[in-house]
Parts: C-alpha cells; sequence; structure tokens
C-alpha cells in the first residue's frame, strides 16, 4: 500500500514554557539516542471523526505541549560531562499528516512489522533534520474507507510508557473539546533528581526481608542492626534420581 505524506511540520508549545536542561538518570540511559518506541492507534470510521481535522488536533497538540513542555525539547549532551540530557528548548515535536492508498481492511491481520512501523510510524531519519534529537514524532494517516491511524514513535530517555498514555490522554481531551476534562488529568512528575544515586553511596541499615543470615562489612564495621545476631540456618541435601 503506498502512504502519500501531505504535510510535514514542527508544532510548538502554545505559550511560552520554561528553558532548562532535564537530567536523565541511569534507568533512562538504558536506551540509545536512536531508540524509538512506536504505537499504532487505529480508528475505524464514525461519526464522531470530527476531531481528527488537522487544524483541531495541531491545536490541541500545541496546548497538551504546554504542561508536558520537555517533549518538545531535544536530547543532547552536556559538553562537560559527556552525559546525555534534555535540552527543554520548545522547540516542538514533529507532525506528519499522510494518505494511505488503501483501506484499513488492505492491511490485513494487523500483526506488527517492520512494513506496518514504516508505513504509519515516522522514523528516526525523518526527525533528523533539525537541532539535537526530536523527542516525540507523530503521524496521522488517513485512509480511504475513513479510518484514521495515529502513529507514534516516542524517544525512550523521555518518557516511559505510562507517561505516553497520559500525554495523548490529555491531547485527546483537548481535541474532544473537553479543557476542563484535561485539567483534571495527571501532571507530568518532573524531579527525576529523585533516582540520582548517592555519592558517595549510603550503607543500608536495615534487615532485609529475603536476606537476614548476615550484613555487608564495610572495613570493620558491621551494617547488621544493633542486637541482631546471625542466624544459624540448617543445611538441606537433596540427592537427583540416576538415569
Amino acid at each position: 500500500m503506498e502512504v502519500e505524506v501531505l504535510e510535514s511540520s514542527m508544532v510548538a508549545p502554545s505559550e511560552l514554557t520554561p528553558k532548562h536542561t532535564l537530567w536523565l538518570s541511569n534507568l533512562d540511559l538504558q536506551f540509545p539516542s536512536t531508540h524509538y518506541t512506536p504505537v499504532v492507534l487505529l480508528y475505524r470510521p464514525s461519526s464522531r471523526m470530527a476531531s481528527f481535522s488537522l487544524d483541531i488536533m495541531k491545536a490541541a497538540l500545541s496546548k497538551a505541549l504546554v504542561p508536558y513542555y520537555p517533549l518538545a525539547g531535544r536530547l543532547t549532551v552536556d559538553g562537560s560531562t559527556g552525559r546525555p540530557e534534555i535540552s527543554c528548548t520548545g522547540d516542538g515535536v514533529l507532525f506528519v499528516a499522510a494518505h494511505a492508498g488503501g483501506t484499513l481492511g488492505d492491511l490485513g491481520d494487523l500483526a506488527p512489522s517492520e512494513v506496518l512501523r514504516r508505513m504509519l510510524v515516522p522514523s528516526a531519519a525523518d526527525g533528523s533534520g533539525h537541532a539535537g534529537v526530536v523527542l516525540v514524532m507523530l503521524q496521522v494517516t488517513f485512509f480511504r474507507c475513513g479510518a484514521v491511524c495515529l502513529g507514534i514513535a516516542t524517544q525512550h530517555m523521555a518518557s516511559d510508557g505510562r507517561g505516553v498514555s497520559h500525554f495523548l490522554n490529555t491531547w485527546a481531551a483537548i481535541a474532544r473539546g473537553g479543557v476542563d476534562e484535561a485539567a483534571t488529568l495527571p501532571r507530568p512528575f518532573l524531579d527525576r533528581p529523585l533516582l540520582r544515586a548517592r555519592s558517595p553511596p549510603a550503607a543500608v541499615r536495615i534487615e532485609h526481608a529475603k536476606y537476614p543470615r548476615r550484613g555487608l562489612r564495610l572495613g570493620s564495621a558491621s551494617i547488621l542492626p544493633q542486637g541482631h545476631h546471625e542466624a544459624r540456618r540448617p543445611y538441606v541435601s537433596c540427592s537427583l534420581p540416576r538415569r
């Protein structure tokens, strides 16, 4: 099936947003800068398709990016440490509108495949022409039968699956005209330094429920709780049947 791109543009937040860098934890850095999580959402034709007007979608997206402003930033590298970080620049997310030459039924059983991903979800190459790494790329594809597909590619360092879900719900609520509804939805939590490791590491001084037998010894000092005596456990032996 041939897919024709109708337009491709950057959608920025509708208001001025804070300009700063966002520290990334070691958990965020488990994925390379080229790793995007693809998601495909398909909508069959219905009488409630007015929300898929491109003007409405882009206006709502611009408003949704105000509380989720880090998604409109860029993945950059700290020049002094070489550590990746998110630069909250407000440059926007990539928004692509496309038209498919076939119907939704022509896609078959919709089993995930690389062909389907290339057809309906923007790739890292689509966002490579912009300064820094684009964090969110969106593609709205209209089928001949009236169905619509929303393809989403999110840089995993920017958000996990739940965070992306909250962002999409906020966008959808605004597109439906539910500004009050969007205000009641969860807001993003941006205080990532809570996941920063202590330097130097702090000794854990609690008795672990699974490993109560011995404590770690740092030098000559034990971190077992005061008055705690290591329990001796009997050995349990077993024999395997001979073949």
